[in-house]
């Protein structure tokens, strides 16, 4: 199996939904554009803490392995699990951010979502 994430919405509309919520602070001038099948990878668009506020970003989908970084990212993980993983703790209690998306896809062998 392997998971696709869609995001359906451009630059502006990102800005103008989140912005009655948080303080943008940066936008940038190129975005991930939107399409239905973003694999692992590829840019995730994303909001990050930034002095005071918020900046939009993008950031390759997935975590490095500290362990095998040849072999690839880890993509995915049971959030049961996350804090007792010694790869996640220190980035999840300082390193957070959210990923923007309308949803997500997990294809089963035979490409069936």
């Amino acid at each position: 199996m392997c998971g696709r994430v869609v995001l359906t919405y451009s630059l502006n509309d990102l800005v103008h939904i989140l912005k009655d919520t948080f303080y943008i602070n940066h936008v940038p001038n190129v975005f991930v554009p939107y399409h239905y099948n973003i694999a692992p990878s590829d840019p995730l668009p994303c909001m990050i803490a930034n002095e005071g506020g918020y900046r939009l970003g993008s950031i390759p989908w997935g975590y490095p392995s500290p362990v095998t970084p040849s072999s690839g990212r880890v993509i995915n993980i049971r959030s049961e699990k996350v804090e007792s993983t010694a790869m996640f703790k220190d980035d999840l209690k300082n390193h957070r951010l959210v990923v923007l998306c309308n949803g997500f896809i997990e294809w089963t062998l035979d490409k069936r979502p």
